[in-house]
């Protein structure tokens, strides 16, 4: 958010709609075998001592968060984006892999610094993702992450709106000059006994 304020970014959340079930298990994963539901068996829809092979990330699965981690950064660094007349790609931050830099696919601009060249960032946190750049190149980024997954998003929130949205349990409010980020008040306990 700090690099976004001298660029008037916004901001946008989106999260990826049951994201684990989007991901293969891949083959150097250790084989996983269950056994359906009962109910299943009960209702004559499977035969008694079936057992499954797990291809896909299933909840509450181990190995599911990994799997769809694998899968969502795979993807991501697949998509491109046109922006007046320019390809841009999402690159990933060597220093902390949860953020992604749009940048220039091809020219001088691609060497530059990510910091400089950069059009926004993706932040990213399992199947949540904070997209910040302006609101054109916003929608640009949402419309390609929803061709790939089905997503839940809230509004775009402008710089200097003054609205607010939440990520990972914080709220975020655009003010006049850069973004906020509040204390959410902590509930007082009384330290005196009795009436």
């Amino acid at each position: 958010l700090a690099a976004a304020v001298p660029r008037t970014f916004g901001i946008k959340v989106i999260d990826v709609k049951t994201a684990f079930l989007n991901a293969h298990l891949p083959e150097q994963f250790e084989a996983i075998y269950l056994r359906p539901p009962q109910a299943l068996v009960d209702f004559g829809l499977v035969p008694p001592g079936t057992v499954w092979r797990a291809q896909k990330a299933i909840y509450g699965l181990r190995v599911s968060p990994r799997a769809w981690g694998l899968e969502r950064d795979r993807e991501l660094g697949k998509m491109v984006i046109k922006h007046k007349g320019r390809d841009y790609r999402f690159v990933q931050s060597h220093v902390d892999p949860s953020v992604w830099s749009s940048l220039p696919v091809s020219g001088s601009d691609a060497v530059k610094a990510a910091g400089t060249a950069a059009i926004g960032w993706i932040v990213v946190y399992v199947d949540d993702f904070a997209i910040i750049s302006d609101d054109p190149v916003i929608d640009l980024v949402r419309d390609v992450i929803a061709q790939k997954w089905r997503i839940t998003d809230k509004p775009t929130v402008s710089f200097g709106s003054g609205r607010t949205v939440e990520y990972l349990s914080v709220e975020i409010r655009a003010i006049s000059d850069g973004f906020s980020c509040p204390r959410r008040p902590t509930p007082r306990t009384s330290s005196r006994s009795g009436p």
